[in-house]
């Protein structure tokens, strides 16, 4: 069982943190986190077309951190990571469907990325501390709930790769010594995500179509159960196991939600943007193929080794974000016609 470490408040002051990735949704969030916490922040982030990067992201923590607009291929190349106490490493294409139209671009980001972080850290005289994130995908269908120890059968490519990256954290850090931990994250929701370009997720989509005045297309039926969690929340996860000694015999963490049906998601929608157009459709079939059901993950783990709970409701981490995507939308919606019932 892992050590619990000291308050988050007082543990990251004046700690040399890396983010590759830290200008998306997850990682940005946790940037500002770090920096409120007087830590020394550094981003790279190449704002790929096809990820979640946005310069509003960071916005008013500008000349706060050190920000690298590159690959982190590229950056590797002429920086040492054993300058660094903690990497946490945020890059991720989430857009499910490009994995099987270009599988090599999933690879590339999902899986190459992750795995160059790790050559360079088995290689530094002095080896930081690496969190990478995988997802709740990972188990596939076939049980109600998860825990670390369930059989992984991912149903698509960029579950393929999240799990092959987790191995080769496995690996690496057997072979080399150094001190990891990988989270396996559920659907996340709030403030700062992506809401252009492909697939933007099952709540991402929702929410959109809610602040325009669109009609919320629902596949399958309202009683399924969605399991959700403020993005506030993960960052509160990852920074805890960045903290404390994390297990290595089995650095693997489940962080999961509140599971809910999607008509009371769509109740708590309905408390932000009354007169909800909603239409329920049978499943296209690429989707049915890879969508994972109603299971949720079992978070005893992260628990008793962090002391980590979920302290953000649904309502509340809705009315969050309804707040941001009202006041910033403008940054976020290629054509913003919200509206405000």
């Amino acid at each position: 069982m892992a050590v619990k470490s000291t308050k988050i408040d007082t543990f990251f002051q004046h700690k040399l943190i890396l983010i590759p990735g830290g200008a998306g949704f997850i990682g940005s969030r946790l940037a500002r986190r770090l920096c409120d916490l007087e830590a020394s922040v550094t981003i790279v982030d190449p704002f790929e077309i096809h990820g979640g990067a946005n310069p509003f992201n960071l916005n008013g923590y500008e000349n706060r951190v050190a920000l690298f607009r590159e690959k982190i291929e590229e950056y590797l190349v002429s920086h040492d990571l054993q300058n660094f106490d903690l990497i946490f490493n945020c890059i991720g294409l989430t857009d499910h469907h490009i994995g099987f139209e270009n599988p090599r671009l999933d690879y590339d980001i999902n899986c190459s990325s992750g795995l160059s972080i790790l050559r360079a850290v088995s290689a530094a005289k002095i080896k930081p501390k690496i969190i990478g994130i995988g997802s709740r995908n990972q188990y596939g269908t076939g049980k109600s709930q998860f825990t670390e120890q369930d059989r992984l059968r991912p149903l698509d490519i960029q579950s393929v790769h999240k799990t092959t990256l987790e191995q080769y954290h496995r690996c690496y850090a057997r072979s080399s010594g150094f001190n990891h931990a990988f989270l396996r994250l559920t659907n996340t929701f709030g403030p700062a995500q992506k809401m252009n370009g492909g697939s933007i997720g099952f709540f991402g989509e929702i929410l959109k179509s809610s602040l325009q005045g669109r009609e919320i297309q629902i596949y399958g039926s309202l009683e399924r159960f969605k399991d959700l969690l403020f993005v506030e929340d993960v960052v509160e996860a990852m920074l805890l196991l960045g903290m404390c000694d994390t297990d290595q015999e089995d650095p693997v963490y489940n962080v999961g939600g509140q599971p809910c049906r999607i008509s009371e998601i769509l109740q708590a929608l309905e408390q932000q943007q009354k007169q909800l157009d909603v239409r329920v459709l049978p499943f296209p079939g690429h989707i049915e193929k890879i969508d994972v059901g109603d299971a949720g993950l079992v978070t005893k783990k992260i628990k008793e080794d962090t002391g980590w709970t979920r302290k953000i409701s649904l309502e509340k981490g809705i009315a969050d974000t309804f707040a941001f995507y009202r006041q910033h939308g403008k940054h976020y919606f290629q054509q913003t016609s919200m509206t405000h019932n």
